[in-house]
């Protein structure tokens, strides 16, 4: 391992390779940049820069897009700011194909997470937010209105912690929890009508991060989170190929002197966009993150 950066952007992250032309690397700067590099992260240059030079905003959660063409992320100029926007923006052109304006979050909320149907339209998304309590919207209409899909208020003490959009059916989201009092409403649920109605599937388990295959809908992958007061829960990576009935875990390794802390979390699953029998996990301890490969 070796640190790459660069004095005239200071802290880098946000890291996206692109998935067709090799050592191209995205990333982005702390604050409004996003940066392009094509040897690897040896140099860099400026690709786009957030568009309001007086107020403070951040690129997060950036990720590839429209079938591996574009690159989509948040605009975030604060909890509860009128400027904050999903964006969606062209590789090839730089052209930003769509915005989206965030839905009418309570006051003060903060952006969780997102999801986009890539069918061609862009116009199915949802998103996770959270202020005091957690809350999904889900927009089919690119933004011009939201539903708010789920409510945490409505079960005590419950926590959304990933979300997730089927990438073959724009009515199928996922929500990964962490349990309330008693740890009794964590779990996954999945709803195939656009979160009218909901199924609970591993019911009880405190999850952190859940995917879906991109090519095969009933291929998921699920993620348990920290654990803290409740040192009895497992620490798995859940998987399922018939679309969330069943699960079995897949086996890795959690070093022998973590396995006693509530710290150890798996923040993230990503698929390899150019072969989906490859994915990426993400699994933290309360030492240091590690990444996995399968």
């Amino acid at each position: 391992m070796q640190f790459d950066g660069n004095p005239a952007y200071g802290r880098i992250t946000n890291f996206v390779y692109d998935a067709t032309i090799q050592n191209r690397l995205y990333a982005t700067t702390l604050e409004k940049h996003l940066l392009v590099s094509n040897d690897n992260g040896a140099n860099w240059t400026v690709l786009y820069t957030l568009p309001y030079e007086n107020y403070a905003g951040q690129i997060q959660n950036m990720r590839l897009a429209k079938n591996n063409t574009a690159l989509s992320f948040v605009e975030f100029y604060g909890p509860g700011s009128s400027l904050n926007v999903l964006t969606v923006l062209e590789l090839q052109t730089l052209s930003v194909l769509k915005q989206y304006s965030m839905p009418e979050m309570e006051i003060g909320s903060n952006f969780g997470d997102y999801g986009i149907f890539d069918d061609g339209t862009l116009n199915t998304v949802t998103i996770f937010a959270s202020n005091e309590t957690d809350y999904v919207y889900h927009t089919k209409n690119g933004g011009t209105t939201w539903n708010k899909v789920f409510d945490a208020s409505d079960y005590k003490g419950v926590i959304v912690n990933g979300i997730s959009i089927d990438h073959n059916n724009s009515n199928k989201i996922l929500i990964a929890r962490n349990g309330g009092a008693g740890n009794v409403d964590g779990g996954l649920l999945i709803s195939s009508d656009s979160g009218e109605t909901w199924s609970l599937k591993l019911d009880g388990m405190i999850l952190q991060s859940v995917a879906v295959n991109p090519h095969n809908s009933n291929d998921i992958y699920a993620g348990t989170g920290l654990r803290w007061t409740y040192l009895d829960q497992e620490e798995e990576l859940y998987h399922s190929t018939d679309g969330g009935e069943t699960w079995t875990t897949i086996p890795f390794t959690w070093y022998a002197w973590e396995t006693t802390g509530p710290l150890n979390n798996i923040q993230a699953i990503v698929f390899n966009p150019t072969n989906a029998n490859n994915i990426i996990v993400w699994k933290r301890t309360k030492s240091s993150p590690q990444m996995t490969t399968a």
